[in-house]
């Protein structure tokens, strides 16, 4: 009957009904007395007395479960040599941290002959004893070990009992997506438990597209003495803006840090804190607050140590044994006691041989890898919950409680299964800090309330420093700076509500990667090793930055530009008055007036309307005489007197007149620039240029975009400006290398125009190289990048940025004072096409005007011949006109042979001259006598009477006939 009460179950069954005896004699304890009596009792006269198991426990003397870890294996023991038929004895090994004194104290347990060896030592120390009781084949069971990668082939017969922190970055990974937190922090110590314990997290952050760790930190905990130590990576946290924060590292590290987060700030609302099983299962060990709750809202995850029936008749034993009314279990206790379970339940299995072992002897134990595999083997019930191993000796118990602190005590809230993840039934129950309701955003999206460290280099336009009094020695202050890039700072401070100071580098450079140093240089690494928060000057974006650190949206883009002082051009051509105007225009001038001249000439003979009085016959030569002659006189403002009578040919002079005016007026107006200013001029035009002349030096600034994109393409040209090239530290000493002259500066245009704008003597032109984007830049993964970007995007829309590149780019005031003079151009055909198509339309609507008074007379002709055609009648007017200038013709050839008066006629010539103006007055008088018959109320008979046949003639009438005849 006895046997059946070996099994713990059923004995802790029996004590349990017998407590509720209602005889109150009955106690356990002395039922307990009397099993222990029977069983010895039965043991030695069955069996005889047994050598006992020797089972070694290997702890850290500063272990704060150190004691605890004592009871639970002296409770464990007596438990096994009460009811099993097996005995053990637990011989225990202290250590103090120290590799030699982890040796010492595995090398006691070894000369103790021990079976196994039950650890609970961290990850890293039991690497170190697994290696020793390997060379012994001794079985090792770690009941703390979590690292991922502990076992190793040197180590074949360690088990763990606790999951492997591989699930633990599962639970971590599914709890911040439980929340939706996809952009965090992730602070760690740099030893195996810190690094292996996260590198789940890190792996399943990477693949999901959602999630952004913003800062990953880790400190030494060698060097860790106080909170100050832990400051300087809590305000990098700060200041990522992130709002939800993964702790993964020891008990001991962790209070300095949540004491540290305390100070800075990041334990107030809207912060989330996430710690693992280190600090959960050591809750007890908190650090003291000013504040009890403080801390309360911390969220955690830890192996599950059990809930079943099973655990909670041990706890009650475990507290009677003890004989204490309080006692926690924690999940390290509860698998220590599983292990030693473990063991006994092995050892009566297969009964192994009693070891002897000699430390300084390395000999392996013939019953070892049989006492391992019975392990791996065994499954069964324990109060940490199912035990069962894989083929490596990793529990297959892979199930985590989540736990929240609530007035300083972790209380579960929640589980997680491998199979089916996160399972929280009343998520209501859990706190976050500073506020017990709806769980925290995982970002902020302002600045508001933070300062930060802005990092620029003195260069107009883009950051101009103030050398007056009241700003020497303050650098720092932003009032003491101006210039685009700091107008445009002032505009983010205020959208986004933070402040800020400046920071110059010690080395006054953008940053570029030194190989000497192995490292960047200038505002690049300063802003790498967080002397600065952002880069507040535009930099070029290129690929060996943006490995490093990470830029915002483009501010402006640039285009690469030459600048140079050109040669003088002093007019010492004495035909310097030609200079106005092109060569080619010139001829096309004189070719126009004597077209036009050509033009107007033809259109006069053949108009129905001749170009002058009809009194004028004309012969074809003096036609062309003096339609050239207007032509000319019209550019001259002067010419031939009289008016054209055919409508083609006024239509003609009138838009050759405005095509002169206009020429004449451009012409005047770039003569005068010609005379008035000195003109610079060179034969330089392209980069390429410069390798084919030995005048001038070039280069461009050290670090610059320009010696980038120089480098990055790969020509042979470029290369040779490259390896060419003399290179200056700032852009000051490139202002004064161009104005000693002979040097080319090599750089971006909107600094060009803004350093050049009062020199005159200066000219530029556009390198081949692309056009690139600048920007400013904060640390790699910072949340700022998104926060600011869009609001420089916002101002971009908004129009501020273009209005800002107005007033430092292109400011109208900004024009040149100083040097020889400005670039004054020869005009061309291509720029004076324009008025050449406009003149030559002209020409060709006269031409249609011809046509519509041949029209015309054709017309009236045809109501006096209506069975004649258009075309005959055309013919028929065509005919009459060329009959009617052949005419004029014969008579300017008579008009030609008349005799000049004699000399000695002149006299009487200018007497008839004074006779004639006398009859024009007499003529003057009739005709308003006539006017006056006119008016009268005589009969029309008696006026026409009067009239005659007289022939009243007009001066010019008279003058014609004066030369015809003479008299």
């Amino acid at each position: 009957e006895y046997k059946s009460y070996l099994s713990d179950k059923t004995v802790y069954d029996v004590i349990s009904r017998l407590k509720r005896h209602p005889n109150p004699i009955i106690t356990s304890h002395i039922l307990i007395s009397m099993l222990s009596i029977m069983r010895l009792l039965i043991v030695m006269g069955v069996a005889g007395v047994a050598s006992p198991y020797n089972i070694g426990l290997l702890l850290h003397e500063g272990d704060p479960h150190y004691e605890l870890y004592l009871r639970i294996s002296e409770y464990a023991s007596y438990i096994i040599n009460l009811y099993s038929n097996t005995s053990v004895e637990i011989v225990t090994s202290e250590y103090q941290g120290s590799s030699a004194s982890i040796y010492k104290a595995t090398s006691k347990l070894i000369d103790e002959n021990v079976v196994v060896v039950i650890s609970a030592s961290s990850s890293k120390h039991v690497g170190q004893e697994a290696d020793l009781t390997s060379l012994f084949d001794i079985p090792m069971i770690s009941v703390t070990a979590t690292d991922p990668f502990i076992k190793t082939a040197n180590r074949p017969l360690l088990i763990r009992m606790a999951p492997s922190d591989t699930f633990q970055g599962e639970v971590l990974f599914d709890l911040l997506k439980y929340y939706n937190w996809n952009e965090i922090c992730i602070l760690a110590s740099s030893d195996n438990y810190g690094i292996n314990g996260i590198v789940t997290l890190l792996s399943f952050a990477s693949q999901d597209k959602d999630m952004t760790v913003w800062c990953l930190e880790y400190f030494d905990p060698t060097i860790v003495r106080s909170t100050s130590d832990l400051l300087p990576h809590l305000r990098n946290i700060r200041d990522s803006l992130a709002r939800v924060i993964v702790l993964n590292c020891n008990r001991k590290y962790g209070e300095l840090v949540l004491e540290g987060a305390e100070a800075v700030g990041l334990m107030s609302f809207g912060y989330v804190w996430i710690v693992t099983d280190a600090i959960t299962s050591e809750f007890e060990l908190l650090p003291d607050a000013s504040n009890e709750h403080a801390f309360d809202g911390i969220l955690g995850s830890e192996p599950s140590r059990g809930q079943s029936d099973l655990f909670k008749m041990f706890h009650d034993q475990f507290k009677s044994y003890l004989g204490v009314e309080k006692q926690d279990v924690g999940t390290w206790s509860a698998f220590l006691y599983d292990a030693i379970m473990l063991t006994q339940k092995a050892l009566e299995q297969i009964k192994p041989k009693h070891p002897k072992f000699d430390s300084k002897i390395i000999k392996k134990w013939e019953d070892g890898k049989r006492l391992h595999e019975s392990m791996l083997n065994m499954k069964f019930e324990g109060i940490s919950g199912a035990i069962a191993f894989d083929d490596e000796g990793l529990s297959m118990n892979r199930v985590y409680n989540l736990k929240n602190l609530q007035d300083g005590v972790f209380k579960p809230v929640g589980r997680w299964y491998s199979d089916i993840g996160i399972q929280i039934k009343h998520p209501e129950v859990i706190r976050f800090l500073g506020n017990p309701g709806a769980p925290p955003r995982d970002n902020m999206k302002s600045l508001s309330g933070k300062h930060l460290r802005l990092g620029t280099i003195y260069e107009p336009p883009y950051s101009i420093k103030n050398f007056s009094r009241p700003c020497i020695g303050r650098n720092w202050n932003p009032d003491c700076w101006s210039g685009f890039d700091h107008d445009l700072l002032k505009i983010l401070s205020t959208t986004l509500n933070f402040s800020y100071h400046i920071y110059e580098p010690a080395d006054n450079q953008y940053g570029t990667y030194n190989e000497r140093l192995g490292r960047f240089t200038g505002l690049v690494y300063d802003l790498q090793t967080r002397k600065i928060d952002m880069i507040g000057t535009p930099l070029i974006i290129n690929y060996e930055r943006s490995s490093v650190i990470d830029f915002l949206s483009d501010v402006v883009v640039a285009k690469s530009t030459s600048v140079f002082v050109g040669t003088l051009n002093k007019f010492e051509n004495p035909l310097f008055f030609l200079a106005p105007l092109d060569i080619y225009l010139w001829l096309l001038l004189i070719l126009i007036i004597c077209l036009l001249g050509i033009v107007i000439s033809f259109l006069s003979r053949v108009s129905p309307l001749s170009a002058y009085s009809s009194n004028y016959p004309t012969s074809p030569l003096s036609v062309f005489s003096g339609t050239f002659l207007v032509a000319c006189g019209i550019v001259g403002s002067k010419g031939r007197s009289g008016i054209p009578n055919s409508p083609a040919v006024r239509f003609v002079l009138i838009v050759w007149w405005f095509f002169t005016t206009i020429i004449i007026s451009m012409y005047t107006a770039n003569l005068t620039a010609f005379i008035t200013w000195e003109q610079a001029t060179s034969d330089i035009h392209t980069l390429k240029d410069l390798l084919y002349q030995d005048s001038y030096s070039w280069g461009t600034i050290n670090g610059s975009a320009e010696q980038d994109l120089l480098m990055t393409k790969k020509q042979t040209d470029l290369d040779l400006i490259v390896k060419n090239s003399e290179n200056v530290a700032t852009i000051f000493e490139a202002v004064k290398k161009v104005k000693d002259g002979e040097h080319v500066f090599i750089y971006d245009d909107l600094s060009i125009g803004y350093m050049f704008r009062q020199y005159c003597n200066v000219s530029t032109f556009f390198n081949e190289l692309p056009t690139y984007g600048l920007s400013f830049a904060v640390p790699k993964n910072s949340p700022m990048k998104r926060i600011i970007s869009n609001s420089i995007l916002k101002l971009a829309e908004e129009g501020y940025i273009e209005i800002l590149k107005k007033k430092w780019f292109q400011d109208e005031h900004n024009h040149c004072t100083e040097g020889f003079g400005v670039h004054s151009k020869a005009f061309n055909i291509k720029v004076m096409s324009g008025l050449f198509i406009m003149l030559g339309v002209a020409v060709v609507i006269g031409f249609v005007i011809t046509f519509a008074e041949y029209f015309r007379l054709c017309y009236n002709k045809k109501k006096f011949h209506p069975s004649a055609s258009y075309l005959q009648l055309f013919i028929s007017v065509i005919r009459e006109n060329l009959l009617r200038n052949q005419e004029s013709l014969s008579k300017t050839t008579q008009n030609q042979h008349i005799p000049t008066v004699p000399s000695k006629f002149r006299e009487e010539e200018t007497r008839c001259l004074e006779l004639l103006l006398r009859l024009l007055k007499k003529r003057d008088r009739i005709e308003d006598k006539i006017t006056g018959l006119q008016d009268s109320t005589e009969p029309e008979s008696d006026v026409s009477d009067m009239i005659g046949n007289r022939q009243l003639l007009s001066p010019d009438d008279i003058t014609t006939r004066y030369y015809e005849t003479g008299v």
